[in-house]
């Protein structure tokens, strides 16, 4: 990892974004029973109660709570290496 404070840490990258949207949020999705979408680089699966949030293993605190600001009723955070290896990607 860089020790450049400037460095981002999201999906916002080249490598992440065909994996998430072609084949992590497809399998989640038919997991959790919910629609994948996303909003500026948050990545999620809306079930009926619930949401499922992709978060970065790196994001600290303040990301994730800046993540959470976008949705209202019960978030479930799950780590997107988690999520990789659970769904046997």
């Amino acid at each position: 990892m860089p020790n450049n404070q400037t460095t981002l840490l999201d999906f916002g990258q080249a490598h992440w974004n065909p994996f998430i949207r072609e084949t992590l949020l497809p399998s989640l999705a038919n997991k959790f029973k919910g629609q994948p979408s996303s909003i500026n680089d948050n990545y999620f699966i809306k079930a009926k109660d619930l949401t499922y949030l992709l978060v970065h293993p790196f994001w600290d605190d303040l990301k994730r709570q800046e993540s959470l600001s976008h949705f209202t009723g019960e978030v479930k955070i799950i780590n997107i290496m988690d999520a990789v290896a659970k769904s046997h990607l």
